[in-house]
């Protein structure tokens, strides 16, 4: 059955209103009755008096099925402060009327899945059982606090949206919007929220958007039985908060009516205390003031206070100050929970773009394009390659020529526009070029590529448009996707061979590209009414108001015979956080990043292309992208964490700092001022070696260390079909005769300071010594001599083509080394008498996650789990790989290619078990100090 019809709306809320409640599946599946005649009658009724659809008792149970399965995996992870006492449990406001029921129907009609519609209700609800309900007392004025993680681009603001509708039905009357730091996302929150919220139709609550800059509080209706809410945006500029300030406190009487929610977008800027955390003098100016508004530093009261940050990158908001300050403060640290929403269906972000796939998450896309050059990282040396012209035309834009590869990147986003336009798609097509903060290098920037666009002929442009074409095509085809992207729509059964509109051929569509060459590339579209037009509008963000160049507007309706208007847009830190660049896709990310959080943001590419899904690509350097594979880890298992409730209580909140060899290192946030930097832990770590350069002596001498240290091992405890296990192998003996000797690239951390972790950890008694595994194949009959490893098959891994990976390259990525089954290769499978725990075990083997990663953290908690009941859970262990360097990649994929390297590869995969008392690398030091 279609369970998408609106029919079945009454019905599914009927579902979903138990399930709030903890009713189980088993009793739901008969609506409650105790037999199939009883449901039956209970449907039949139910069509008679509330309008259902006719449905079967068999029906009704794949709807509840449906539901259910829906509900369990759109469920956020909540992290509570277990001492808190505000949390309760009150229902979702379900009536036809209902502004939270309305805002839905919204969500519904604009294309939104009833997976990702389900994700955002459950999300707010877990956040609405956690405000403060109540008015405060004298005894007790505390605001709650809480955290709220969401993804780059991923729907956040629904989130608050949902959330502010769902307040709407218990009182709350206040919402406080801070909208970051910059007034084009302030604009951009606004004009959605006046859209999505003041326009809403609907007959319970109406929303105003208050601008207090004019609007007296007295004027506002906030009594008990008031039918508006007020939505107050405010930017995190100093002069701003001490207006509202000045304004929340302009009315006593109508401030001790407010029932305010202060919801804190992009929460990781501006709002934290850059000052030095003990010395309360140097708190910084926003930060007071935003403590000074939330912690209520007046002697007339709120009704009630509850204040939510939202972020994708919620370093600094954890690391950044302990809940209480040295002068007795209490912070803005989320002491009463943190939460972590699911992603959409169809959503890209960073495990999907970049792949996180040696932890079991996705492969990744290959549309990231290599930047050649690199930065050395000194002043005086500047940069090489195209990343060196980028500097050159920055300084002096007269002499210096665009780079080949932004060249091939302007080229991809008129060939993007043009396929779009060949669609009638009406969204902007956009290309962000980011190299530099500085707005007067951005006018040079536009400056050199509105020169080339105007300089180039038809016939050279169309050249390279094909040439460009014909290589994006073959290195991502729609089979591809395919393969990669099976989380794409799989809760909405959404068939991916009709929904995925597969490339033109490029006759199909070149006379959109001469045209788009044809129009007037526009540099300055008019400073009072714009002007659109078919050519390439090139825009400077930021731009000063005499600039040669517009600041990038999407117009706000159709225009007349433009389905496609397109924006290359020259941009730096005022387009990296929150703002949604619209049909972005040809990124040019040649900016040189340190910082975690601030490169994350930086991801504008990571969103939502629905109809144009094969279209985006990114152009970045290896070092570049190196980070972001990094990230995508490190995100990854910050969130995997937070699933496995690593976390007792936000007050206990440790973050994991990976250290990734290859990757230059990176400062997490630029406000850590509360991160204690603990001994670099190994405990939990499950990391592999997959990137290797292709160097003769530096391979001959790994098999000849690799080859000695399995030779000196003696024989076997255990001797498998295609594994062989050494037990209780002492750390001096793996160490020194191995992993000292040996040059490995791992992907999950670096060995530099194991020795030492490892020695303390089994003098403590935390840590036993090592199983060694020799993972290889099951040799064939009649196998050659040169394809054995100590007498087991050696393994075959082809090389991973991105970016900036080459097919011949020095350097190279195999994606993936370890064997998904070795975590079990020191179990004797056949020698468990629990015939119970044999079956898990065996489960446990065949387990895989779902395409995207998601019971990955399930998964890996189970194994774990099952190594302690077999008294294996102390026992790290250690595989070692002999890779044939003449293997063949058999399959289609365009982004792999044969491995042809000079000597055989010696890989390591190295798992570690948990050590509680010690997880992480930088935690909150105080944090749970009240």
């Amino acid at each position: 059955m279609d369970f998408s019809d609106k029919a079945f709306t009454d019905a599914k809320n009927y579902i979903m209103k138990f399930y709030d409640k903890g009713e189980i599946k088993e009793t739901m599946l008969w609506a409650r009755k105790k037999n199939e005649e009883d449901l039956l009658e209970f449907l039949e009724k139910r069509v008679d008096e509330d309008d259902w659809p006719h449905m079967s008792p068999s029906e009704w149970q794949e709807l509840v099925e449906h539901i259910y399965k829906m509900r369990e995996e759109s469920k956020p992870v909540i992290i509570p402060n277990k001492s808190d006492t505000n949390v309760v449990d009150i229902e979702i406001p379900r009536g036809k009327d209902a502004s939270w029921q309305s805002y839905k129907n919204s969500l519904l009609e604009k294309g939104y899945s009833e997976y990702d519609v389900s994700g955002v209700e459950t999300s707010a609800h877990a956040v609405l059982n956690r405000l403060h309900h109540e008015q405060f007392t004298d005894a007790d004025h505390s605001p709650v606090k809480g955290l709220v993680i969401g993804n780059v681009q991923s729907g956040k603001t629904t989130c608050m949206e949902a959330l502010i509708t769902m307040i709407a039905e218990y009182g709350w009357n206040v919402v406080v919007l801070l909208t970051g730091n910059k007034n084009n996302l302030k604009n951009q929150t606004v004009d959605r929220i006046r859209n999505d919220l003041v326009n809403l139709k609907c007959d319970d609550y109406a929303y105003d958007v208050v601008d207090f800059s004019s609007q007296k509080l007295s004027l506002l209706d906030l009594s008990s039985d008031a039918k508006r809410r007020y939505i107050i945006p405010c930017l995190k500029q100093q002069d701003n908060l001490k207006d509202l300030w000045d304004w929340l406190n302009s009315d006593c009487n109508k401030k001790q009516q407010m029932k305010v929610l202060v919801i804190d977008d992009e929460a990781d800027q501006a709002g934290m205390n850059g000052g030095n955390i003990y010395d309360a003098d140097t708190r910084t100016a926003i930060n007071t003031l935003l403590l000074k508004i939330v912690n209520n530093e007046s002697n007339i009261p709120y009704y009630s206070m509850s204040y939510v940050q939202f972020t994708a990158t919620p370093y600094a908001n954890i690391l950044c100050e302990p809940s209480i300050s040295s002068d007795g403060v209490e912070t803005l640290f989320p002491k009463d929970f943190i939460g972590v929403l699911n992603s959409s269906e169809r959503y890209f972000g960073p495990q999907e773009i970049f792949g996180n796939s040696e932890a079991g998450g996705p492969e990744g896309m290959p549309i990231i394009c290599n930047i050649p050059g690199e930065y050395s990282g000194k002043k005086d040396d500047g940069a090489t390659a195209d990343l060196g012209i980028m500097e050159k035309i920055c300084k002096d834009t007269k002499k210096t020529e665009i780079p080949k590869s932004l060249k091939d990147a302007i080229a991809w986003f008129c060939i993007a526009t043009a396929i779009m336009r060949f669609r009638k798609l009406e969204t902007p097509a956009t290309m962000l070029v980011h190299h530099i903060h500085t707005t007067g290098s951005h006018n040079a920037l536009a400056e050199a590529i509105f020169k080339w666009l105007s300089d180039v002929s038809q016939t050279e442009f169309i050249k390279l448009c094909e040439r460009v074409y014909n290589n994006q095509t073959n290195q991502f085809p729609k089979k591809t996707f395919l393969e990669r992207c099976q989380f794409y729509g799989k809760h909405s059964n959404l068939d991916l061979e009709q929904a995925i509109l597969d490339y033109p051929s490029f006759d199909d569509f070149s006379d959109e590209i001469k045209s788009l060459h044809n129009q007037k590339i526009q540099k300055n579209y008019g400073k009072k009414a714009l002007k659109y037009g078919k050519g390439i509008h090139i825009c400077v963000d930021n731009a000063a108001d005499n600039s040669a160049f517009a600041r990038l507007t999407y117009p706000d309706q159709k225009l007349p015979g433009i389905t496609t208007p397109a924006f290359l847009v020259v941009g730096g830190n005022t387009l990296s956080r929150g703002l949604t660049l619209e049909g972005l896709v040809s990124t040019y990310f040649s900016r040189e990043v340190k910082q975690a959080d601030s490169l994350m943001q930086m991801g504008r590419w990571f969103g939502y292309r629905i109809g144009y899904e094969l279209l985006p690509r990114i152009w970045m350097h290896k070092a570049a992208e190196d980070r972001f594979v990094f990230l995508a880890k490190l995100d990854a298992d910050l969130r995997e964490r937070l699933a496995m409730n690593a976390w007792e209580s936000p007050l206990a909140v440790e973050v994991s700092l990976l250290q990734v060899p290859g990757v230059y290192k990176m400062k997490l946030t630029g406000k850590q001022q509360a991160a204690e930097e603990t001994d670099i832990s190994f405990a939990g770590v499950n990391t592999q070696s997959v990137y290797f350069d292709n160097d003769k002596t530096l391979l001959s001498n790994n098999l000849k260390v690799a080859d000695t240290f399995i030779k000196d091992l003696g024989k076997p405890d255990i001797d498998h079909p295609g594994k062989l296990v050494w037990k209780g192998i002492s750390h001096d003996v793996v160490w020194n005769n191995f992993l000292k000797k040996v040059e490995l690239k791992m992907s999950g951390g670096t060995l530099v300071d194991l020795d030492a972790w490892m020695k303390k950890s089994i003098q403590a008694g935390k840590i036993s010594n090592w199983n060694v595994v020799l993972s290889g194949t099951i040799p064939k009959s009649g196998i050659q001599k040169n394809k054995l490893w100590h007498g087991k098959g050696k393994v075959t891994r082809s090389r991973k083509l991105t970016g900036a990976y080459a097919a011949d390259g020095f350097s190279l990525n195999i994606g993936v080394l370890a064997d998904p089954k070795d975590w079990a290769a020191d179990i004797e499978i056949d020698k468990i008498k629990d015939i119970g725990l044999k079956k898990r075990v065996e489960d446990a083997l065949k387990a895989k996650s779902d395409a995207n990663g998601k019971k990955k953290a399930e998964t890996n908690a189970e194994k774990k789990m099952l190594r302690n009941e077999l008294g294996l859970g102390k026992i790290p262990l250690i595989a070692i790989y002999c890779i044939d360097k003449d293997s063949e990649y058999i399959g289609n994929a365009t982004d792999r290619c044969s491995l042809k390297t000079v000597e055989d590869l010696i890989g390591v995969s190295i798992r570690i078990p948990e050590v509680k008392s010690e997880q992480t690398r930088l935690k909150n030091r105080g944090a749970g100090k009240r």
